[in-house]
């Protein structure tokens, strides 16, 4: 790196990546509520709880920053992900909503959708692991 090139400050980055992330999935959700209230014209959202999506991208979108971590092992990254991610559906989706009385079976079935989908990949990820400390070969560090 040059003299005259100045790096990126970190802080910066991460509130680009956050902002770029949440705002995907911002639209990515509204887009799927707003086609499923085109199918469906009994239900419709209101639009001041529509907005509680926007904070609840925002954390999913620091739960990506807690997997890309280097810092902690995949499990405890994926459990505080999948922490993060229940707390604040509970806390931004469902609250407002006043939708309480099926909390626990949303939150249910989120939480095993969210472990049909982490299992596989925490065990292909584990097995790929596996076979590159496989191929790694034995050095005695007492040997000469």
């Amino acid at each position: 790196m040059k003299k005259t090139e100045t790096k990126k400050a970190p802080a910066k980055e991460l509130i680009k990546y956050v902002f770029l992330w949440s705002s995907a999935y911002f639209t990515i959700i509204t887009l799927v509520l707003l086609f499923s209230q085109a199918l469906d014209t009994n239900t419709y959202v209101v639009p001041s709880k529509f907005l509680m999506i926007y904070p609840f991208a925002v954390v999913m979108a620091l739960g990506n920053l807690v997997i890309k971590s280097e810092t902690l092992k995949i499990t405890p990254k994926t459990v505080l992900h999948c922490a993060m991610t229940i707390v604040s559906a509970y806390v931004f989706l469902i609250l407002p909503n006043k939708s309480t009385a099926n909390a626990f079976v949303i939150l249910a079935t989120f939480a095993a959708i969210y472990l049909l989908i982490a299992a596989p990949i925490l065990i292909v990820r584990r097995t790929k692991l596996k076979k590159v400390e496989e191929k790694i070969p034995y050095k005695s560090m007492f040997s000469k």
